[in-house]
């Protein structure tokens, strides 16, 4: 897809409503509560497309619009970067 999951059990492919819906609250929430001094950044701009894509991607499971359900559709995530991961600690 177009862009990385920025959370680890983030499944852009999922052709479950609750899932969409959760992911499109979860981004809503983060978006609502960044601090003032994000406004206008690259980052505020990165959760509105994920809200936005998570909001059609519920809609199109939704109404079950076949050509928007399939992950090999052209209705892609935004491309947005995934939060960095803390190092493994070998064992």
């Amino acid at each position: 897809m177009g862009g990385p999951s920025l959370f680890p059990s983030e499944n852009l492919a999922s052709l479950h409503p609750d899932d969409a819906r959760h992911w499109a609250k979860t981004y809503a929430e983060l978006l609502r509560t960044l601090p003032p001094a994000m406004s206008g950044t690259e980052v505020e701009s990165d959760l509105a497309e994920r809200v936005e894509f998570w909001e059609a991607r519920l809609r199109a499971l939704v109404l079950e619009v076949p050509h928007l359900v399939s992950p090999l559709h052209r209705n892609r995530p935004p491309r947005v970067r995934a939060l960095p991961r803390a190092p493994r600690e070998s064992i």
